[in-house]
């Protein structure tokens, strides 16, 4: 299933001056077949927190200072609290889709471009990473481990995950 933001890109976000970021974006998050989608689910934060965190992001981005990028690592608070109680997840990494075709990451519309970026939920440890290291090493991790944008609450740890 995979779930996309729709109206997040009616608004131009307050992307700097000199910026290559888009200004126009709708965000995905990719859930695993067997993830409980129905009305009946709805209400159970183990199923539903994918939903409220692509909500969220949306709202965020509307605000008239803040913007959404590519490799930006967004916590959940300050300190980042986990998503739901079924998982660790705590911060959502945006950044295009390993899952989609490369023609889907821009829509070219009358008057606009809109990107198309994942979220993928990341670990506490994993962030840290990527504040430290950077997001290239943290993607090379996820890489290396076969980690994708699919939501998996109890995923490995990639920032756990040694080479030897």
């Amino acid at each position: 299933h995979t779930l996309i933001t729709l109206g997040m890109s009616a608004r131009e976000m307050a992307v700097p001056a000199g910026s290559e970021s888009p200004k126009f974006l709708e965000l995905l998050v990719t859930l695993p077949r067997g993830w409980q989608l129905g009305s009946e689910h709805i209400g159970k934060e183990e199923w539903a927190w994918p939903i409220r965190l692509l909500n969220t992001l949306a709202r965020s981005s509307s605000s008239s200072q803040s913007w959404i990028a590519w490799g930006d690592l967004i916590p959940n608070g300050d300190p980042p609290k986990s998503y739901a109680p079924s998982t660790r997840q705590c911060v959502a990494f945006i950044v295009p889709s390993l899952l989609v075709p490369t023609e889907f990451y821009e829509l070219n519309v009358p008057g606009k471009n809109i990107a198309f970026f994942a979220v993928v939920p990341l670990y506490k440890e994993e962030w840290q990473l990527g504040l430290k290291q950077g997001t290239k090493t943290l993607i090379e991790r996820m890489v290396d481990r076969d980690v994708n944008d699919v939501v998996d609450p109890r995923r490995k740890n990639v920032a756990r995950w040694r080479w030897w």
